[in-house]
């Protein structure tokens, strides 16, 4: 008996699933970079408006210290000037603080428009896929003679659908009581199809007798 193999088309499929699951993940990832940014757009006047008030604070220090220099009168001069260096000051650091929280915000909702899609799909793929690859991988484990098919034939009357089975005999337990290997054959390619296998070229050996 040839050696058991995944099926092209099982293979093929596993293939289609991945690389949709890998587009899919790039693409809502690329979604979320768009949103994030979009968000952070509205942060622009913030910082606008720190770089600003922030300069304007700085120059006013300065002409409260130019002042502050002047003789006699410097400090009452200067006097009016530090206040107002520092409402411009508590304005800056709250646009500063406006900024970062529009940042975590657009961060947080950026992570959430990438992982919900993401991980739904995953969460109904990956379990099937990991799935069928063990049942494929423990299948061909059993491929070794003859005498392994039995255990699939059974499977298969066991879990085949009665139409299928009926194609292919309509005595399915009385051939694999009579140890009827093109029938055993068939049945059990039932079974390692379903689970992504294929097997070819089986040559029959003598099987004894079931009990009946």
């Amino acid at each position: 008996m040839r050696r058991a193999h995944i099926r092209p088309v099982r293979r093929a499929v596993h293939v289609f699933g991945d690389v949709v699951l890998i587009g899919w993940t790039l693409l809502w990832l690329g979604v979320a970079g768009v949103v994030r940014a979009s968000i952070n757009a509205m942060a622009a006047p913030a910082v606008a408006l720190n770089d600003s008030t922030s300069s304007l604070a700085g120059t006013v220090d300065d002409a409260a210290e130019s002042l502050g220099e002047v003789r006699f009168v410097g400090d009452q001069l200067a006097a009016p000037f530090q206040p107002m260096a520092d409402s411009l000051r508590d304005i800056a650091s709250q646009a500063t603080e406006t900024v970062s929280a529009i940042e975590q915000t657009a961060l947080v909702i950026a992570v959430v428009v990438w992982l919900a899609p993401t991980l739904t799909l995953a969460i109904i793929y990956l379990p099937l896929r990991i799935r069928r690859a063990r049942e494929s991988a423990a299948a061909r484990t059993y491929i070794n003679d003859q005498s392994d098919l039995d255990l699939f034939a059974l499977r298969a009357m066991a879990n085949a659908p009665m139409t299928r089975i009926a194609r292919i005999t309509n005595d399915p337990v009385g051939a694999w009581r009579r140890a009827d290997g093109a029938t055993i054959v068939e049945l059990a390619n039932l079974e390692l199809r379903r689970v992504g296998i294929g097997v070819a070229d089986v040559v029959e050996k003598p099987v004894m007798d079931r009990p009946r």
